[in-house]
């Protein structure tokens, strides 16, 4: 158990590599399970830190995103889509975004921002269409 987090986070396997266990809402209290888990650590190294929730997405701007849990790894800044597909939650890279990510927000039309930061100033980010 990881202090602070023991209802979200496992070493769940034999290696000990540390996985962080992502719930799509808060609850835990009632027994829901988590829907989507991450390696901190793979073969080739250093993967993530923290998740930063997100939003399903909802708007129209960008479809390729339509439907996706989207959210994304503190330290890293990549940003992963997550899909229910066959009945089991998965998660794909989306970008890596070489931000230290805060926070994902969402205005009145489904669009979503991310808020990254760090030691200097922050700024907010709209999710657009490449």
């Amino acid at each position: 158990m990881v202090y602070g987090f023991g209802f979200f986070a496992t070493h769940s396997d034999r290696r000990a590599r540390s996985r962080f266990v992502l719930s799509a809402t808060l609850t835990w209290i009632l027994g829901a399970f988590p829907i989507l888990e991450y390696d901190h650590f793979t073969d080739r190294g250093f993967f993530g830190c923290a998740v930063t929730g997100g939003y399903r997405y909802r708007g129209t701007a960008v479809p390729r995103l339509e439907g996706l849990y989207v959210f994304g790894d503190l330290c890293t800044g990549k940003i992963f889509g997550g899909a229910e597909v066959g009945g089991a939650w998965q998660a794909r890279l989306l970008l890596d975004a070489a931000l230290f990510l805060s926070t994902f927000g969402e205005d009145e039309e489904g669009e979503l921002y991310l808020g990254a930061g760090g030691v200097g100033p922050g700024a907010v980010y709209r999710i657009v269409n490449p």
